[in-house]
Order: structure tokens, then C-alpha cells, then sequence
């Protein structure tokens, strides 16, 4: 079967439907060209595919992509540190929660880096870039659309494990998880989003380092200390430092759709 193209503008009434894949149950719209991103003037050829015809990794493969699991030491890092340090410590340790705390760090981070995704695709970083992001959706393994719901699940379970916790101390963990929270959706999926405005290394800083090692910290012993909170700042320099050098590589796309970041 030749290859079917069409193009369409950022005024046109159907070209976000292209875009995020909700046009049809049955192609995929693959963005071949994207011309004047984020402005009044986009557009965008797809090239469209029927979906039996797209052959995708096995779903771990494709999951491990769209998570970035790659990237899980940055929230497991600073958790496990942390437990370590508990336990050595002689703190008394309450495991289930300290179990459950670690499900809701990891089920955030996937839903961080889906949600991401999503907006990264919407807006058009990861389609100018090849190194973009996990090319789950620019490669038609996966619709935006379903990676957007597939964000939004996994931030709302997250959400409800995290209230669970927040419920046992609320005093202590409502501020964390409430910033937490909205660092998380303001970090690139609603609104103009912080990583766009060059806050990106700043929220990382805080979500990856003090803020996690501390609720972490409240949630397994129902205590704190100045060395957790310290310990958090090394870890927060680090992801910090880490997502930095990811904007330096795609500094030019980045200034190709109007991204700010500290690069």
C-alpha cells in the first residue's frame, strides 16, 4: 500500500485531533514534518498508517521506554539512601508504609514522564528532535491520547497512596504532598508548564531531593532530621545537574519552539 500523507495547520478544526491521535480508532498519524512549532502558523505533515500495520516492541519493552525507567535511580535513589540510613540509624521503621511509599515514588515517576511526553509532543519539542523523549507516540506505538490517560491514571493512584500516607501525619506530609503534587502537573503538563519557563532544574531539584528524602523519612519513621534534609540536597543537585545535561543536548530544538531552560 502507497503511503497516504496529508498536512494540516494549527487553525485547521481537525489537526489536534491528528495530532493526539483521537481522529480515527483504526490509523495512526505519524508526524513526518513540523514546520513554524508553537506558533500561529504550525503545521504539520502525518503520514498515516493503519495500526495493524505498525509493529511495536513487547509491552515491557514499550513501557520501560515510555516510563524511562532508565531514569528510575533519580527517585529511587534518594528513597533507598534514605531507608538506609533510617535503618542504620536505629529508627523505628513502620516497612508497609515505607513499602507503600516507595510504590507511590515509582508510580509518579511514571506518570511524570508520560504526562510529559504527551505535552512535549503536543507542543513539538519531541517531534523536531529524534533524541526527544521516548518516541513511544512519534513512532505510532502509542497514541497521545493514550499516553495522556495513561499519565493521568497513574498520577491519580499515586495520589490516592499518597493520601493514605498524608492521612496517618497529616501535619507533616500535607505541605510536602500538596507541593509535590503541583510541581508535578506544573512541571510540564498544564498551563504554559515550569520546565518551559526554565524552572525545570528547580522543581527537580526540590521533587529529587529534600522534598523526597523528607516525606520519604516522615512516612517510613514518622521522623526527620537535619541529615535527611541534607541528604536530599546532594540528591537534588544531581537530578538537577542530570536533567541539565539532557538540555544541553537538545538545546537547539528546545529554542526552535520557545522552550526555555537554564542551558
Amino acid at each position: 500500500m502507497e503511503p497516504r500523507y496529508i498536512t494540516l495547520k494549527k487553525n485547521e478544526e481537525n489537526f489536534f485531533s491528528y495530532l493526539d491521535g483521537s481522529f480515527s480508532s483504526e490509523w495512526r498519524a505519524l508526524p513526518e514534518q513540523s514546520l513554524n512549532v508553537n506558533t500561529a502558523r504550525e503545521q504539520v505533515t502525518f503520514r498515516l498508517i493503519p495500526m495493524n500495520q505498525i509493529h511495536h516492541p513487547g509491552w515491557i519493552v514499550l513501557l520501560f521506554k515510555l516510563f524511562r525507567l532508565e531514569w528510575s535511580s533519580l527517585s529511587l535513589g534518594p528513597v533507598l539512601a534514605t531507608y538506609s540510613y533510617l535503618a542504620f540509624s536505629g529508627q523505628q521503621l513502620n516497612h508497609f508504609n515505607a513499602i507503600l511509599a516507595i510504590i507511590a515514588v515509582l508510580v509518579f515517576h511514571a506518570a511524570v514522564f508520560a504526562m510529559n511526553d504527551y505535552r512535549d509532543h503536543i507542543k513539538g519539542v519531541d517531534r523536531l528532535s529524534l533524541k526527544g523523549g521516548s518516541q513511544v507516540i512519534q513512532q505510532g506505538w502509542l497514541s497521545a491520547q493514550t499516553v495522556r490517560r495513561v499519565g493521568l491514571t497513574l498520577f491519580g493512584l499515586g495520589s490516592c497512596v499518597g493520601l493514605y500516607l498524608i492521612l496517618k501525619q497529616p501535619f507533616f506530609l500535607m505541605a510536602v504532598g500538596l507541593f509535590t503534587g503541583v510541581s508535578v502537573l506544573g512541571y510540564s503538563f498544564y498551563g504554559q508548564g515550569l520546565k518551559y519557563l526554565g524552572f525545570g532544574e528547580v522543581v527537580a531539584f526540590f521533587c529529587f531531593g529534600p522534598l523526597l528524602t523528607y516525606g520519604f523519612s516522615r512516612a517510613a519513621s514518622y521522623s526527620h532530621s537535619w541529615e535527611i534534609l541534607f541528604l536530599g540536597l546532594g540528591f537534588g543537585f544531581l537530578s538537577a545537574l542530570c536533567l541539565q545535561s539532557r538540555q544541553l543536548e537538545n538545546i537547539i530544538s528546545d529554542s526552535q519552539v520557545g522552550v526555555k531552560s537554564l542551558a
